[in-house]
């Protein structure tokens, strides 16, 4: 135990400080961020649930769901996450949560894969991702800071020095992620920190993007988007009718693979031959989605309306233009049958035993 000792007055113990509190940040004095990573993340994944239900109830379209997220959730979650990012298993913690946020707005089972959902949503970066470009723009941030500011100058010294700090633990995170740091890069480029932003998301979504192309090696969603879907995006800027943004969750779904079509015994199943949920007509189980689209009595008059949209054309197949973008021809029609679908299969199995 240290004690103070002033002259005159009788020596005062000095307690040491377990903690660390910083604009509402408040962390373990050895440095340890984990404990306050998992606890913002708790509070963001019960924001994310509830805005997850409102879109499962028709509540809210998710393309405003998701741009209420990156506007509220994230903007929120985004203070101060460059000092979180830097502890130990951070990186796995913050993807786990962003990949289950992304199941939970399309609907998906934990064990579904999450390249697909977060595809869906129109999120190339991952949740470590999000963190790096935080990381790579603050420390840029402190590099151009004037040669006499403190928190510069004690930015700087703990760059030089040996000792573990946040300095030193942030730089090792830009260089796992390939990025350059603010000096090298500025020397090489002599751009401005906005333009130095723009080159770290460039790497890092890069990197993001590869291990997407790894995770989804194979899958068949590949073949119906190979690169991160803006169907969100794109069809809220082109004011869509509500009705067709509501349902776009349902495009999502229905090309991810998550609506059972087939049964046996009102069951799901493994049989190799199974029975349409709409028309009970025989057929296997990986045929239940083109058979519904293309085929299935059940669904006559969505096939007319999409085969009679402007563009489409007589004979189209809808399962084809499965992967079609908001705007081109069909889409509308498409994506309300698609809603239609996904209602009538949610009521089947909610009737099933």
């Amino acid at each position: 135990m240290f004690h103070l000792r002033l002259v005159g007055r009788p020596p005062v113990p000095i307690h040491p400080v377990e903690q660390h509190l910083w604009l509402g940040l408040r962390w373990q004095h050895e440095q340890n961020f984990l404990p306050l990573l998992n606890q913002r993340l708790a509070a963001a994944g019960a924001q994310c649930a509830s805005l997850a239900g409102l879109v499962a109830n028709g509540g809210v379209p998710l393309a405003v769901a998701m741009a209420t997220f990156e506007m509220v959730i994230e903007g929120s979650f985004r203070f101060g996450r460059w000092l979180l990012a830097v502890a130990p298993g951070a990186s796995e913690v913050l993807n786990a949560a962003y990949e289950g946020w992304a199941r939970s707005f399309i609907g998906a089972p934990p064990w579904r894969n999450a390249m697909v959902a977060a595809s869906e949503l129109g999120w190339p970066l991952s949740g470590a991702g999000r963190a790096a470009v935080d990381v790579a723009v603050r420390r840029a941030t402190l590099w151009a800071l004037p040669e006499d500011d403190l928190y510069g100058a004690v930015f700087r010294g703990s760059q030089a020095a040996g000792h573990p700090s946040w300095a030193r633990a942030s730089l090792c995170l830009l260089q796992d992620w390939g990025v350059e740091d603010w000096p090298i890069w500025k020397a090489r480029c002599a751009g401005s920190l906005a333009a130095y932003k723009a080159y770290a998301k460039t790497v890092i979504t890069g990197r993001c993007l590869a291990a997407r192309a790894q995770a989804l090696d194979g899958h068949p969603y590949v073949q119906l988007r190979p690169c991160v879907s803006q169907d969100l995006a794109k069809g809220y800027a082109l004011g869509l009718p509500t009705s067709c943004l509501r349902a776009q969750r349902s495009v999502s779904r229905l090309r991810a693979g998550l609506l059972t079509l087939t049964h046996r015994n009102r069951r799901r199943s493994w049989a190799r031959l199974q029975y349409c949920i709409f028309c009970e007509a025989t057929l296997a189980p990986e045929e239940g989605l083109s058979h519904a689209l293309n085929v299935c009595g059940a669904w006559t008059k969505g096939r007319a309306a999409f085969g009679q949209a402007p563009g489409v054309g007589a004979g189209a197949e809808p399962g084809a233009s499965l992967g079609a973008e908001p705007g081109s021809p069909g889409y509308q029609q498409l994506a309300e049958w698609a809603g239609a679908l996904d209602s009538s299969a949610t009521e089947f199995w909610s009737g099933a035993p």
